[in-house]
């Protein structure tokens, strides 16, 4: 049975199996969910997490980052928060992954803090309402 994650309202999204499916604001908060066919995406968070923010710690940004759960229905997504700073700016990004043997979906979000009061319900509405069917088991 694939992933299907259903969001407020009608509608339905089954999330890339070739590519992302992303979803940004104009402001530059956003999300991103991808499903795996052949593999645990858990094995992605760190990797993920280093390609999304390598520049900006090149670049000089400080780096810090946790481990975080969040839960949807009886389903724990288990990954890590990241926050890369710097004068002016500040980001903080989340890639969190639920999985089985072989298969598993990988969700991303990512927030500047001048933004975080006026865009902040646009990923705690996306954690609140999802409605995850999986079978990887």
């Amino acid at each position: 049975m694939p992933v299907i994650v259903r969001l407020p309202g009608s509608i339905k999204l089954r999330p890339g199996t070739t590519k992302l499916r992303r979803s940004t604001t104009s402001l530059g908060t956003g999300l991103m969910v991808q499903e795996y066919m052949s593999m645990n995406p858990k094995y992605f968070v760190d990797m993920l997490l280093n390609e999304i923010t390598k520049e900006e710690v090149e670049y000089g940004y400080k780096y810090s980052e946790k481990t975080v759960m969040k839960k949807v229905g009886d389903i724990t997504f288990k990954g890590k928060q990241a926050v890369t700073t710097f004068p002016g700016a500040e980001w903080t990004r989340s890639v969190l992954s639920y999985g089985g043997r072989d298969r598993g979906i990988l969700i991303s979000t990512f927030i500047e803090k001048d933004n975080y009061e006026t865009e902040k319900d646009l990923i705690e509405h996306f954690w609140r309402s999802m409605e995850l069917k999986v079978n990887f088991k």
